[in-house]
């Protein structure tokens, strides 16, 4: 049996990361060997509660050398977990946990990850030092190829593939009426779904979002649903734009696992989406989506997918918007024919993953 230790982002309520996780899992336990998988999370009760996996505290200093002594491998993914935007300290630990792992001569695959951007002068010599000491490194995009060629990370196996999630396999007994219940949705018109996260110039896009959704529903007369991918934090901007609106919307309050959310999405009209995975989650229910750039990876997959997108959050245009809806409800067949068309090349690419990571473990 293979001991494969997995780290991210889990355990924090991310919709995203949770499928990330999903869809690892997954990949892992499709290999034609027998596994044992646990994960480092910031609430491994509740991990191990969704999954079919052992879970540790990922602060657990003493647990997680003990884990990362223990495993035959370690896969650290995905996402973009190896960047300094959001602190050093974040990115201190999971280069700790890489050099933890070469201590104790393990295998190690950075599985689907986005690279970057790391800002600080004094960490990106520390990361090609430890970024060169790793065995496989997969790519959800192109761009994290770039900064890795930049760092003069050149040691390792270096493949672009795409995010884990296009490899995420659905169940076909999702129901969603308890939600529309739980959360008194209305099911009377088409849903247009929002999924705003919180950013610099907060106040500036909040305000015009609310125009936009104010716009919708008097050109189109369909129900505006906020839906919060990462709990409480996206709910604090659901409500504030709500606030700002002049007609009534709905936010889904309570939090529901990725496949009931991704469910619960391909039932929706448009979605209008700043987080990454909620293009993917639509993509991978063919919904029309407009994506809000505030980071490369949603503009990157924004491209790969073909729908229209926001460039600077700092200046949103209400008018160009809803021109962009205009097109994507004109269009509205062909746009889906279109992202059908990628979304499976892109499931292709997102399985080598696992194809990398089985020949790991074979070596």
């Amino acid at each position: 049996m293979k001991k494969i230790l997995v780290a991210g982002y889990y355990g924090y309520q991310n919709s995203g990361d949770d499928a990330i996780l999903h869809s690892i899992c997954h990949d892992i336990l499709q290999l034609d060997i027998e596994t044992n998988i646990t994960v480092l999370s910031n609430q491994p009760r509740v991990t191990m509660g969704e999954y079919p996996v052992n879970a540790v505290d990922r602060f657990n200093l003493k647990e997680v050398i003990k884990q990362v002594k223990n495993c035959d491998a370690l896969v650290m993914g995905g996402g973009s977990l190896i960047q300094d935007l959001t602190s050093t300290r974040s990115l201190y630990y999971y280069l700790g946990i890489l050099w933890f792992a070469k201590f104790y001569k393990k295998p190690i695959m950075l599985y689907g990850n986005g690279i970057g951007p790391i800002h600080k002068w004094y960490n990106k010599p520390l990361t090609t030092f430890t970024l060169n000491r790793v065995d496989v490194i997969t790519l959800r995009e192109h761009l994290s190829k770039e900064l890795l060629n930049k760092l003069k990370v050149t040691k390792p196996i270096i493949e672009i593939t795409a995010d884990p999630v296009f490899n995420l396999e659905l169940s076909q007994d999702i129901h969603t009426a308890d939600l529309y219940e739980i959360e008194r949705v209305p099911n009377d018109k088409p849903i247009v779904g929002v999924l705003f996260r919180s950013w610099s110039h907060e106040e500036s896009y909040s305000r015009k979002m609310a125009k936009v959704c104010d716009r919708i529903i008097e050109t189109y007369d369909y129900n505006i649903v906020f839906v919060p991918m990462k709990h409480p934090a996206d709910l604090i901007v659901a409500f504030e734009i709500m606030k700002k609106m002049k007609h009534k919307a709905t936010v889904i309050e309570h939090r529901y696992n990725e496949e009931k959310l991704i469910a619960f999405m391909g039932e929706m009209r448009l979605l209008l989406s700043m987080r990454l995975h909620g293009l993917i989650y639509g993509a991978l229910k063919q919904v029309p989506t407009i994506g809000f750039n505030y980071d490369p990876k949603v503009e990157y997959y924004a491209k790969e997918l073909d729908i229209p997108i926001v460039e600077d959050m700092r200046h949103i245009h209400v008018d160009k918007i809803m021109e962009q809806i205009e097109y994507l409800e004109k269009n509205r067949d062909t746009v889906i024919a279109k992202m059908s068309i990628r979304v499976d090349e892109l499931k292709q690419e997102a399985k080598r993953n696992r194809e990398y990571l089985l020949r790991l473990l074979d070596n």
